[in-house]
């Protein structure tokens, strides 16, 4: 746990370990950008909107579901 804790704060990431086997290209390297430690080279939330890994989901699809979730609460009178 000390190892953890001493990783964590020198912001150590093993981008190798098993964990991380699943994860795509990327996806990996959005997520060494967000977790960038000098806060002048981490990725913003705009460009991470931006990134080619949250491009790759269907931003129209999930509007969509959440325009028809915001229908159904209109529509039952909770809004």
């Amino acid at each position: 746990m000390k190892q953890v804790i001493a990783k964590n704060s020198e912001c150590i990431v093993d981008y190798g370990a098993d964990y991380f086997n699943s994860l795509c290209a990327d996806g990996l390297d959005l997520l060494k950008k967000m977790l960038e430690k000098d806060p002048s080279k981490r990725i913003s939330a705009t460009e991470a909107i931006c990134h080619e890994f949250l491009r790759s989901v269907s931003v129209c699809e999930s509007s969509l579901k959440m325009d028809s979730t915001f229908q159904s609460i209109n529509n039952i009178g909770i809004a």
